[in-house]
């Protein structure tokens, strides 16, 4: 008897105890006889007494036992009522909601057909209807597309039968007295559902669903019935499979009467005062209990809808304790087997409990690891789906170079990705990293001019995959990869590669675009799968890299053509405005000089000299590419004529590197030929013992120029370049009596086409100018 709530001492006297956190048998009653045996060895004076004590202690445990099996049995019997009468509440409560949700559905579509019979009247008049054979028609297709509708009834409002669905024409008939009809004369009466009727055309019993129709103007017109066939409820009610005993009915809740009920017909309800007590309690569902005809019954109910109609289930008492009687039966015989089993079955069940613990719980780690391994198959597919897509639409080498390392590196769970390309320099082809991924920058900076080792060799010569456990240890590279003499090992500051796996990238051409290159710093990483991924990964980039360089070689013959069309414009607008800029400049000349002399000789002598002066500028621009001019190199050419003496030390020219624009250089040569001239003229190299300097320097104005605005510009600060003009060893300067035209010249060249600045001294030693130009971009 060691079961139930005497659990402690039946474990103890069956022998179950806990060894090592777990249930084992123990012989108990065994060891408690050998302590016996021994106190009788030991004291034979008292066998006597012992006995005595353990007979009374086995009659106490029988005694408790008994009471044990007593309570228990008592205990089983309660829990089984209680349980039988939760049971039916559950079932009668759940078969009330799923009747009343079909009947719900019933009333509904019933409902549905009426709005659809009262359609069809549409603009007729009660006269036209009741001689409409389309509107019979319609009427009969309604009531054959709803199995549990015997016919439709359109009443005027008088009550009188203007169109069935029964016959045509109409059989005269007046419907004013039936409750279907009265119920909706008064209007917002919705649905009506009326009692059980013989009909008086058809012969069946049936109960009436009723709507109004109204008029345009919202008044009473008439009433579109439908009877419903109540053997449609019970032939439903028929296929649920109910418990013994248990009865289903739908009550009017107006008169309290049954519609329909199964198994027996019934159409009068025999527990109304309770019913009702029940419906003041909930109006909507609820349990009640009742006695009737055939004893105490059990009953749950359910309201349809909104209607004012309620499906009743019921169960009675005696099916209840016929249950009950079954279940103590079917325990009863085995509650004697089952006490003396229960010490076997436990250690069993126990045992059986761990092997099925074990069997599931390896069950639950295959399956985990198969869920797991799944998982990341649809990762890598939908990562290897995504890659494609992207590197497909993708125009861009950098891009597509990006996106295959991760995607490789992704795809193959590798620590480390790069893309190698072939370079060709003037030593050949050298390898060259484009992009690496999962390492620093200073990892990229120590590996972007790899050694051409033999381990690249098959890849980038022979176009093989090559796929190694450990690279360091690998025969066919092993001392091979480092380029000391001890061989062996990873340069310094090199990734901690052992697992290596190489793909090359090759175009459909066969040229080799480069390699994937894949590493780990642990050994055995990739296998099979990893290098058919990143096999498939390298022919979507060739395939990408193929389009790409397509497109960049379009892209770059475009442009190209289009440079070479704007520069042709450009230089077509440069050659107009430089000829209208050489005409005006040489009007201007000619102008000047016409009113600075006093002859044609001395005219043409200067004028010619002017043009010259022109000319060698013009040279300087058109000699040069980008159209522009070196300061140093038109000084030079105004001024190389008079440096005649040995070693030319006559005249110096001390300053940086300027290049003019050919808006400046211009002007600018014209003003140094006038300067050039008065010195031959009037100046130091008008002497042989004449010494000019010439130094510039480039200034640059930290300020930036304000706006229109006052607003300060965002622009780099202007440029100037300060010139200062020294003559030295000529004779005395002679007081001017008025500015000449090389001083008028000068000062409209530097001041209004240069937009510069410049002062002059005279002192004993000769002219001195200090001239400050801005240098245009």
């Amino acid at each position: 008897m060691c079961g139930g709530q005497a659990v402690e001492t039946a474990d103890t006297l069956c022998g179950i105890a806990l060894v090592n956190g777990e249930r084992v048998w123990r012989p108990v009653l065994l060891d408690r006889e050998d302590k016996i045996a021994q106190r009788a060895s030991a004291g034979a004076d008292r066998p006597v007494q012992s006995s005595s004590r353990f007979a009374r202690a086995l009659g106490i445990f029988s005694i408790c036992g008994l009471c044990c099996v007593l309570f228990l049995t008592g205990l089983f019997a309660r829990v089984s009522w209680l349980q039988i009468v939760d049971r039916t509440q559950s079932e009668t409560a759940n078969t009330a909601f799923f009747v009343s949700e079909h009947a719900e559905q019933i009333f509904k579509v019933a409902d549905l057909a009426l709005g659809k019979a009262a359609a069809t009247l549409g603009e007729r008049t009660w006269d036209e209807a009741q001689g409409s054979r389309q509107l019979f028609e319609r009427l009969r297709a309604i009531r054959d597309d709803i199995p549990y509708i015997t016919d439709l009834w359109l009443l005027d409002a008088a009550g009188d039968l203007r169109q069935t669905s029964f016959a045509f024409p109409a059989p005269k008939s007046h419907a004013g007295d039936r409750s279907a009809f009265k119920a909706q004369v008064q209007q917002g009466r919705g649905l009506f559902v009326g009692e059980v009727t013989i009909g008086r055309v058809s012969g069946l019993e049936t109960f009436m669903v009723s709507r109004r129709i109204d008029d345009a103007a919202g008044g009473f017109e008439g009433v579109a019935i439908a009877t419903v066939n109540i053997d449609y409820f019970n032939d439903f009610w028929t296929r649920l499979t109910l418990a013994p005993g248990m009865r289903v009915s739908l009550v009017r809740k107006d008169d309290m009467s049954i519609l329909a009920s199964y198994p027996t017909r019934s159409q009068l309800l025999n527990d109304v005062a309770s019913f009702s007590a029940a419906l003041v309690r909930n109006p909507q569902h609820g349990l009640y209990s009742f006695h009737s005809s055939d004893g105490d019954r059990f009953g749950s109910y359910r309201r349809v809808a909104s209607l004012p109609i309620f499906i009743r289930v019921t169960q009675s008492q005696s099916a209840m304790m016929n249950d009950w009687v079954e279940a103590m039966l079917a325990y009863a015989p085995f509650s004697v087997i089952g006490l003396v089993a229960l010490g076997v079955l436990t250690v069993f069940a126990r045992r059986l409990g761990r092997s099925e613990e074990r069997s599931r719980r390896a069950l639950n780690e295959a399956v985990a690891a198969r869920t797991a391994e799944l998982a990341e198959q649809t990762r890598l597919l939908d990562k290897l789906n995504a890659t494609g897509r992207l590197i497909a639409a993708e125009l861009d080498g950098e891009a597509v170079v990006n996106a295959v390392v991760g995607a490789a590196r992704d795809l193959s769970g590798a620590a480390y990705g790069a893309f190698f390309y072939l370079k060709t320099g003037p030593g050949g082809e050298r390898l060259r990293l484009h992009v690496l991924s999962g390492a620093s920058a200073a990892d990229f900076a120590a590996l972007a001019d790899p050694r051409d080792t033999e381990i690249f060799a098959p890849t980038f010569n022979q176009r093989k995959i090559v796929r190694s456990d450990d690279i360091l240890r690998d025969p066919r590279y092993g001392g091979k990869i480092v380029g000391d003499a001890a061989g062996g090992g990873m340069p310094a500051g090199h990734l901690p590669v052992r697992s290596y796996l190489a793909v090359p990238v090759v175009s459909r051409s066969g040229e080799v675009h480069g390699a994937i290159l894949l590493g780990h710093p642990e050994t055995g990483q990739f296998r099979e799968r990893q290098e058919q991924l990143a096999v498939g990964v390298a022919a979507q980039a060739a395939v990408a890299l193929d389009n790409a360089r397509l497109y960049e070689a379009a892209q770059t013959e475009i442009e190209g053509r289009k440079r070479a069309e704007e520069r042709q414009k450009l230089l077509i607008r440069e050659l107009n405005h430089r000829v209208k800029n050489v005409l005006a400049t040489v009007k201007a000349v000619l102008r000047l000089t016409g009113r600075s002399t006093d002859s044609v000789k001395d005219f043409v002598e200067i004028f010619s000299a002017r043009i010259n002066s022109l000319a060698m500028t013009h040279t300087t621009l058109t000699d040069s590419v980008r159209q522009t001019a070196d300061l140093r190199t038109i000084l030079r050419n105004e001024l190389a004529p008079y440096d005649e003496l040995e070693p030319r030390q006559r005249i110096s020219l001390e300053g940086p590197a300027v290049t003019l624009s050919s808006e400046t250089a211009v002007p600018f040569g014209m003003a140094v030929h006038e300067l050039t001239t008065n010195a031959v003229k009037h100046g130091a190299l008008s002497a042989p013992a004449g010494r000019l300097s010439v130094e510039w320097r480039i200034l640059a104005d930290p300020t930036p120029a304000a706006g229109a605005d006052g607003q300060t510009s965002d622009e780099r600060p202007s440029r100037h370049v300060q010139l200062t003009w020294i003559e030295s060893g000529g004779p005395p300067p002679e007081p001017a009596a008025q500015p000449g035209f090389g001083t008028e010249l000068l000062d409209r060249v530097v001041r209004m086409q240069l937009q510069g600045e410049y002062d002059t001294s005279r002192g004993v030693e000769g002219l001195r100018l200090s001239m400050r130009i801005p240098l245009t971009a």
